[in-house]
């Protein structure tokens, strides 16, 4: 016996309040898989609606960076330069003081 002749046999043997409870199963089974089906698209939507926030987050925080990575660059190189500057300035002073104190207190040198 073929696989479809028994189902044959076994859909003959219902009867027809069987057939209907059997028919209404399979239309509720049927109808849960769409809202199911509808909230999962609506779902997907919703995640799909998140994940491109996220990434407009994503690419303002990426840009957010840059823009204070290069300002903490040119801050770091003033700095270093601010150090240069009066590092010339202390050797100056140094030295001025070094061959004028005379000159600085009011005594001159004889």
């Amino acid at each position: 016996m073929t696989p479809e002749r028994i189902e044959s046999i076994k859909l003959a043997a219902f009867t027809r309040e069987e057939l209907i409870k059997l028919i209404r199963k399979q239309e509720s089974a049927l109808e849960e898989s769409e809202q199911q089906n509808v909230q999962l698209s609506m779902n997907n939507l919703n995640l799909q609606t998140e994940i491109e926030s996220v990434q407009i987050d994503n690419n303002h925080l990426r840009k957010s960076i840059d823009w204070w990575d290069n300002y903490s660059r040119d801050k770091s190189e003033e700095l270093a330069e601010a150090q240069q500057t009066i590092a010339r300035q202390q050797k100056k002073i140094e030295w001025f003081e070094n061959n004028h104190m005379g000159f600085v207190d009011g005594e001159g040198k004889s």
